[in-house]
């Protein structure tokens, strides 16, 4: 987002005269981005839209909903739920079955499906890894580096939200379509998103027999290809789509659990589970 992943700051409206300029002025800037004469623009939007969000103290609730048009395994299909809770030196994050807590020295992450807890010793990279999971960089080198990647298309507004469309430059072998595509929808109030929809394609190979079963399906007209007149293959579409239910800032946010309440240290200072949860494995990392 992942995730995905899965980005984005409140941003006071501007009232009157003030609203009524700033609205004009983006509508034009729009105008040019859909002409394709300002890709830049739309991706410092993109950027913005993605990033501001994460300013701390951080509530953050989302639903990741994976599908595909080919299943070929079991993780091709699935929903997740996850909650984020994130301040300046602290933690906690829900995803599924796993939960994620973090303090200023040390995070933990533990699975109650499996049954097992691992305590990371420096919690900087497993914080910084959960930034990166809500928002990237903002800076300017990024943009350039995204518009190597990527070309960038605002599309027409649905009531009050806003879509921005990412197409990657990287195209599926013998034909004209994007190995990858991102799509950003925001409150166009808010300035915050309501969902993001990453879609990955890739040729997957098929036999013949099934390929002519596929061709019977509307829903594969033009994801379907064959090379050479004896390859045939799927233009198989992996979506994820990351729903946002919920976004605040409070400054009096409660953790549902801090790490105290999963582990503790023994008499020789290993770390233990606690009681209720002695029948978890844990590995120091």
């Amino acid at each position: 987002m992942q995730t995905s992943s899965k980005n984005i700051v409140q941003i006071g409206l501007i009232l009157g005269c003030l609203f009524m300029t700033g609205t004009m002025q983006a509508q034009k800037k729009r105008a040019r981005a859909v002409n394709g004469n300002d890709t830049l623009q739309v991706l410092r939007e993109f950027i913005q839209i993605s990033n501001q969000y994460q300013q701390v103290p951080l509530y953050l609730e989302l639903t990741l909903t994976n599908t595909t048009n080919f299943i070929t395994s079991e993780g091709d299909t699935g929903i997740t739920n996850a909650v984020f809770y994130l301040t300046k030196n602290s933690s906690y994050t829900r995803f599924g079955d796993a939960e994620q807590l973090t303090n200023d020295s040390i995070a933990l992450l533990v699975n109650d499906k499996m049954q097992r807890m691992i305590v990371f010793s420096n919690a900087r990279p497993v914080m910084a890894g959960l930034r990166s999971l809500i928002g990237g960089q903002g800076k300017d080198s990024s943009v350039l580096e995204l518009a190597k990647k990527f070309s960038a298309q605002i599309l027409p507004p649905q009531q009050n939200t806003q879509a921005i469309r990412l197409a990657s430059r990287d195209l599926l072998y013998t034909t004209t379509i994007p190995k990858e595509t991102i799509e950003l929808q925001y409150d166009m109030a808010a300035r915050e998103p309501v969902r993001v929809v990453t879609t990955k394609r890739s040729l997957y190979p098929v036999e013949e027999d099934v390929y002519k079963q596929l061709q019977t399906r509307d829903d594969m007209a033009g994801k379907l290809l064959t090379i050479d007149t004896s390859r045939f293959y799927v233009v198989k579409e992996q979506q994820g789509s990351f729903d946002y239910k919920k976004i605040t800032h409070e400054a009096n946010m409660h953790f549902p659990a801090v790490i105290a309440d999963r582990i503790t240290r023994n008499e020789e200072g290993e770390f233990i589970p606690l009681k209720q949860y002695e029948q978890y494995a844990i590995t120091i990392n």
